[in-house]
């Protein structure tokens, strides 16, 4: 463990040898491989191996008092440890998106205003494309299956001077643990050692085009989840599909205003206001959903997920996921272009 905790923090200080050697040669090959093992099943076996580690270590709990369990559990979180960097763990240390695209840093509230009334207006507009009044919530017509099918290729159509995609054999699937992801407060994870995407297949249909991508994302090695929602953001604003357009503009719009209404409240709550009531409908369709799964142990989980990313040099924690904000405001100033 001691080596392979070294290796790690000296790897978190010399992200552009992640980027060149690791990120960019040797995860894609991992990838490829763990595609060719578990592509062809329709259920996850990443969940089926989470359910056996399990029981394995409760089995242990009886055999605390001898030191050979201690023994057999020390070597079964250094293999753990090793996995889960060599297969994927190292991406959290690759150079930063904003760096491979030569993005700025920061941004003014003038220019989120700016890029918040256009997310805003383009979400009024795929609506008013999608459904007959601006009151009328947007259903999505695919079975998940589809929404798995048409995220991959929603990926593949990203532009190439942004996003260097090399992604075949969708790996997308329904968690075996959906319930228990529903009561955690979990849209969706990637397995780190099967290399599967999990989606929580109880949530919305409007959550899951995003949802997908985003894991998409972390299958193509965007560990960071501000960077795999900007990601699955692009990929569907960008893809041939006015459904997908829609959910991506509409989580767009949630992040910005968000993030708006802490600078400016009154110029938040004027764009807020100029949202479809029909849009408004399907932000509370999905906090309807959220509600009816709390109890009192998400917080917990919440809090050793923010654990964990913040012990995988994600510094923001679980508020990694909105600073996918600074990635959108830039990306147009900086690239003088409109997302798609």
């Amino acid at each position: 463990m001691i080596p392979q905790w070294l290796f790690v923090q000296w790897a978190a200080n010399n992200p552009r040898w992640i980027e060149a050697y690791y990120s960019s040669n040797i995860y894609p090959k991992m990838y490829a491989f763990s595609q060719f093992l578990w592509h062809s099943f329709s259920f996850s076996i990443g969940d089926l191996l989470f359910v056996a580690m399990g029981i394995w270590l409760i089995s242990r709990i009886r055999f605390l008092n001898k030191l050979k369990t201690w023994l057999d559990i020390g070597v079964f979180c250094a293999v753990v440890y090793f996995v889960f960097h060599l297969q994927w763990g190292l991406n959290y240390h690759r150079l930063p998106l904003k760096d491979q695209l030569n993005l700025s840093s920061g941004y003014t509230t003038e220019s989120l205003q700016e890029v918040t009334e256009k997310f805003v207006n383009k979400t009024n507009l795929l609506h008013q494309r999608i459904v007959e009044s601006d009151s009328l919530a947007v259903v999505i017509p695919y079975s998940n299956k589809q929404i798995f099918e048409m995220s991959q290729q929603a990926v593949q159509t990203l532009n190439p001077d942004w996003i260097d995609v090399t992604y075949s054999h969708a790996n997308v699937k329904t968690s075996l643990f959906s319930t228990g992801l529903s009561y955690m407060g979990y849209g969706g994870y990637l397995n780190p050692l099967t290399l599967e995407a999990q989606v929580n297949g109880k949530t919305p249909a409007f959550s899951k085009p995003t949802t997908s991508c985003h894991e998409i994302a972390h299958q193509l090695g965007f560990a960071a989840e501000n960077e795999a929602n900007f990601i699955g953001i692009l990929a569907c604003l960008g893809f041939d599909d006015v459904y997908f357009q829609y959910t991506g503009a509409a989580l767009s719009v949630r992040y910005l205003l968000r993030e708006l209404y802490k600078r400016n409240p009154e110029s938040a709550t004027l764009l807020s206001n100029k949202l479809a009531v029909g849009v408004k409908k399907n932000y509370k369709e999905l906090a309807s959903f959220w509600k009816g799964y709390e109890n009192p142990l998400e917080p917990y989980f919440k809090k050793s997920f923010d654990a964990y990313l913040k012990a995988n040099d994600q510094k923001a924690g679980i508020q990694s996921y909105n600073l996918v904000v600074d990635l959108l405001v830039n990306f147009g100033i900086d690239k003088q272009t409109d997302l798609p």
